[in-house]
């Protein structure tokens, strides 16, 4: 008799648990395995399962190589064909054979894909198991993702590569998110998007969360004037803020307060953001750390100046779950039901956003009462137990 499985794609393995796309789908596999052992088919290569033992023993990593073109020559395809340019990155021969080996000896219950560009593999599965549950999780609506990127970059050539980016990808998400069961969201404001848009498609809400220190409360935390700004460096939009919040804001924070510090803190290349900070002593760039739960437990405020990307931005969540005051804007907190002056600072004009971090540096009682305020709202609606429970509850009952 065979056995159940589950079948999930994801472009690079989720761990180490290191930034916000590996820790959801870290807690996507966890929920999975509740249901079946899971058959995890990355992009990396022979060295991308090495770190397996951390996602239990109910997953089996499948480690595949892209088939590799030069850049000019994936860029010119992206232009002539109806595929945006990450679809083509992620192209690999071997799948059709991993999936053939796994329908030998499993009954394929489900299957998804952590990004839509990585849909079409959807097909092959439902080829060997018509009747298998499908979903694609998407941790941003991407053609939103790469519109706010070309709406943001100060390069016009960039701009140009961004929406014509944005314009394929919504293309092939108009044609796979109707065939998929479900498509899941990270927030109502992107289901209702999707909805308007397109609504042949099936979508469901999984909220992004974090995971509550019990033993971590606010009013512990000790006054102090430094700011925290953490995640990946190398992500378009972090990196943008960061450029905004060096360049922008912080010299208006200086001005208010000079005994303020900023303390900048994630992994990928920091080299662009040398020159920005090179003269400035208040700013401390530590690049990536072991520990970011210890620099959470540093700090009372925590800013996020995002101009750009989609879903909903685990960074905040997991300030708000420390008890972190956190000073963000519109798109920074979309998707989270975040009220403004009880759960966060909510500023997207520039001196504002300045006159928001002073604020809370100089009010230690504020900041401790927007952080346990932010630390209660994780606890009722946004624990990665209850939804890893939500992830689980979707997938039973089309089974």
């Amino acid at each position: 008799m065979k056995r159940s499985t589950i079948i999930l794609f994801a472009n690079r393995l989720p761990v180490p648990v290191d930034d916000g796309w590996k820790r959801r789908t870290f807690h996507v596999i966890r929920a999975l395995t509740t249901i079946a052992p899971v058959q995890l088919i990355v992009f990396g290569g022979p060295g991308a399962g090495a770190d397996q033992a951390v996602l239990g023993p109910l997953v089996t990593v499948h480690a595949v190589r892209a088939r590799r073109f030069p850049k000019p020559l994936a860029l010119a395809a992206s232009l002539l064909l109806d595929r945006p340019l990450q679809q083509l990155l992620h192209y690999s021969t071997e799948i059709d054979a991993i999936i053939a080996s796994i329908a030998l000896d499993h009954h394929i219950v489900a299957a998804g894909c952590a990004s839509v560009f990585l849909a079409d593999y959807l097909s092959l599965v439902r080829a060997v198991s018509p009747r298998c549950y499908t979903f694609v999780d998407t941790h941003n609506i991407d053609s939103l993702y790469y519109r706010r990127l070309a709406d943001t970059s100060r390069s016009w050539i960039r701009r140009m590569a961004f929406r014509h980016t944005a314009y394929r990808t919504e293309a092939l998400e108009h044609r796979v998110f109707p065939r998929v069961t479900e498509t899941w969201v990270c927030s109502t404001p992107e289901s209702k998007r999707l909805s308007s848009t397109m609504p042949e498609a099936t979508v469901r809400v999984i909220a992004n969360g974090a995971d509550v220190p019990r033993a971590r409360t606010p009013d512990k935390r000790l006054a102090g004037s430094t700011a925290l700004f953490f995640g990946r460096l190398d992500y378009e939009p972090n990196a943008d803020a960061v450029r905004l919040l060096c360049r922008d804001i912080w010299p208006i924070v200086r001005k208010s307060l000079p005994s303020a510090t900023l303390r900048i803190v994630g992994s990928g290349d920091t080299t662009a953001l040398l020159s920005l900070i090179s003269r400035d002593g208040s700013i401390d760039l530590a690049g990536r750390v072991e520990d970011i739960a210890a620099e959470l437990d540093a700090v009372s405020v925590v800013v996020v100046p995002l101009r750009s990307g989609g879903g909903t931005r685990l960074k905040i969540l997991e300030a708000m779950a420390a008890g972190c005051a956190v000073v963000t804007t519109t798109i920074g907190g979309e998707g989270i039901a975040l009220e403004d002056e009880e759960h966060a600072l909510i500023r997207d004009a520039i001196p504002a956003f300045a006159e928001a971090i002073v604020r809370l540096l100089r009010n230690h009682d504020q900041a401790l009462r927007i952080g346990r305020a932010a630390q209660e709202l994780v606890l009722r609606e946004y624990e990665w137990g209850v939804l890893e429970a939500d992830i689980a509850s979707a997938i039973r009952s089309h089974l």
